[in-house]
């Protein structure tokens, strides 16, 4: 009976509940930890849902710096998976981001939770995983192997509503422009050639490729960004995201159908690659360098519209 009394006294803590305090403890640790640089939090499926999508547990990935070997990486997640034994070890599992192939860390970089770490590395992190998996995909590619699909991104309502500052907001969409800015000049280079050399030598469509997708990529990166931080929307597709613009007032119906063609270039480049001739690469290239030079002017003067004042000073409320 005493033990019957003392069991009905102790408080009931649920997984939510026990979770709930699990990531400022996380966020805690992980800043006496000058290895870790990102950590991304997949929350595990409800209790009336079966994993059939995403990870059976809760999980943790950690993004470690460069500086740290694969060997010293795994000793440092079995430290840090020791530290959270006692009351996680049965609702959260750790791993390191390595260790998940190309595709799915580009998925998992785009859906999960920024759990520990600057906006702007986050975002830094997400362009890279995507690239990382775009040269994968074209080593694919180039030894015949079928591709895989596209990283499925979740739309807008799903997402944590999480609103960043403003110079958070614009600074990677500044990093996105750059690139854009480096890629056109590479792609320029390559065409440059005349077709017949251009088409000559293999490698040369394969650069071209990779310019074309890799800037189209952060033009989408960019319109998502705006999208979903003034409008809350999400699209279907990348080429439904670019004819949204003209919808809500943004930009012209010319510019968002310019910009929706270059999205149907990447779809066509990403999946169904063995159709593309090089002379198809070369003038969509050509095509892909006046869209994206728009774009990028586009967005400059829209920033400088919305986030800075007549004198210059950018406005650090909305």
């Amino acid at each position: 009976m005493a033990n019957d009394k003392v069991e009905q006294q102790l408080p009931s803590t649920t997984q939510h509940e026990t979770l709930d305090a699990f990531l400022p403890r996380l966020r805690a640790y992980l800043a006496t930890l000058p290895d870790v640089r990102l950590a991304y939090y997949q929350p595990g499926p409800g209790d009336e849902q079966l994993p059939l999508n995403g990870p059976d547990l809760a999980r943790v990935v950690l993004v470690f710096t460069r500086n740290v070997s694969s060997e010293h990486i795994e000793k440092r997640v079995v430290k840090i998976r020791r530290h959270f034994a006692a009351p996680y070890s049965d609702l959260v599992e750790f791993m390191e981001i390595e260790k998940l192939e190309y595709r799915e860390a580009c998925e998992m970089a785009f859906n999960a939770h920024l759990a520990y770490g600057s906006v702007e590395a986050g975002e830094r992190d997400r362009l890279y995983r995507y690239n990382v998996f775009l040269e994968w995909n074209a080593s694919k590619r180039i030894s015949g192997i079928k591709q895989d699909q596209p990283p499925s991104l979740q739309s807008a309502p799903d997402r944590p509503v999480w609103v960043v500052s403003v110079p958070r907001f614009i600074t990677p969409i500044y990093r996105h422009l750059k690139m854009i800015e480096g890629h056109l000049r590479d792609l320029k280079r390559l065409t440059q050639m005349d077709l017949t050399e251009f088409s000559e030598d293999s490698s040369t469509k394969a650069l071209a490729e990779s310019y074309v997708l890799k800037s189209i990529q952060s033009a989408i990166l960019v319109t998502m960004s705006v999208m979903h931080r003034k409008m809350r929307l999400s699209a279907r597709d990348y080429r439904d995201l670019f004819l949204h613009l003209p919808v809500f007032g943004m930009t012209t119906r010319e510019r968002a159908m310019k910009l929706a063609q270059c999205a149907d270039i990447r779809d066509r480049l990403m999946f169904q690659y063995e159709d593309v001739s090089a002379v198809e690469v070369y003038e969509n290239a050509l095509m892909i360098i006046e869209v994206m030079q728009d774009f990028k002017t586009f967005m400059l003067d829209w920033l400088f519209e919305h986030y800075y004042s007549p004198s210059g000073e950018l406005i650090q409320t909305e």
